[in-house]
Parts: structure tokens; sequence; C-alpha cells
């Protein structure tokens, strides 16, 4: 199975640029992998059968072929990937691939195995978390300084007295969420 890492641009040889000269006067980008060779070339290097990932220095999955192609011969064309700077091109075999897999930033590839890293999993559903809670407490902040406005300039509604206490318990209980497990609370009626 092949694993070209860590690939750069580079200026390649008079030949070589002949080779890919299409006649349109546009020069392809050439790259090169950390043991030299070269992304064009290598090609021919990997199997039709297996499935191709692009992963980065950090082994996130950037982009895969999963599948036969069928502009491509039906292989499993490693072409369909191309490797800009810092970037590998590997390949598993397809018993080895889950069929699960996206390039959601939370499937990493180590070298031998495509696997979902559960703490990227966890960082993003903190994340999300965090900031569920601080647009629910925006909310209610902000409900809570328009009902004070109101009351500091004389022009006080039916029922600000009581909304205000609801939206200072429900700003209080959002403190508490446990943003790893959060369990929500439920908002003032008047808020929905």
């Amino acid at each position: 199975m092949q694993n070209l890492k860590n690939f750069k641009p580079y200026t390649p040889s008079a030949a070589l640029l002949k080779l890919y000269d299409d006649g349109s006067g546009e020069v392809p980008v050439f790259t090169i992998s950390e043991d030299g060779h070269e992304w064009y070339e290598s090609q021919k290097l990997f199997s039709d059968d297996t499935v191709k990932i692009k992963y980065n220095q950090s082994g996130v999955i950037l982009g895969f072929v999963d599948k036969p192609v069928p502009a491509r011969g039906n292989t499993y064309s490693v072409s369909m990937l191309f490797p800009e700077e810092g970037e590998s091109i590997a390949e598993v075999a397809v018993e080895d691939f889950p069929p699960e897999c996206s390039v959601d930033g939370t499937w990493k590839f180590d070298g031998e195995k495509v696997f979902q890293d559960t703490g990227v999993i966890d960082e993003n559903a903190l994340r999300f978390n965090s900031n569920k809670r601080n647009g629910l407490a925006r909310r209610a902040a902000v409900g809570i300084a328009t009902i004070k406005a109101s009351a500091a300039v004389g022009n006080p509604r039916d029922g600000d007295s009581d909304n205000l206490l609801q939206l200072q318990l429900y700003l209080d209980a959002l403190r508490d969420v446990d943003l790893n497990t959060p369990l929500w609370p439920s908002q003032p009626d008047f808020m929905n």
C-alpha cells in the first residue's frame, strides 16, 4: 500500500514539463513527496482497487475516493485527488475503509488505519454547546435589560416583574449547565 507523505511544490525538469504540455500554454502545478516521488508520475504506483485518501500533517482526512470512478475506467482513481503543500496521499484496502467516513474533520488516518477521533468529536460538541449556551444567555440578558430599561424610564408593562424573575432564574440555570452533557433548562414561555 502506498503512502506518499508531505508533498510540496517544485519546479520539474524541462523533459517533464514537455511531457505534460497540452499546448494550452498553461503549466500544471507539480508537487513532490518528502521521499522524492513526483505526483503525476507516482500515480501509477497506486492500485486500481484500493480506497485513496488525502490527509494533512495532523492526519485529518481531507478527501478520498471510496468508489470506482466510471469516467476513469471504474477504478478507484488516485488522479481524482491532488496533494497541496504539506498533504499526503495513501491507499487502504476497501474492506478497511469505514463506510461512514466523511471529511467533517473528525476522521483521521494514522498511516495504517482510518478512524474517527473521539477527542475531536468531544471538542466539537463542547464548542457547539458553549455557543448554544452563550446564545440563550444573550437572549435572556437582552430580555432582562429591556424590562429594566422600561422600568427605569417609568414605562413598565403588566407582568414585567414576573417575567424579570423568570429570566433571571433562567439565566442562572444556564450558568449551571454541564457543557459536556447538557440538560438545557426550559425557557420561559414568553421567550418562545
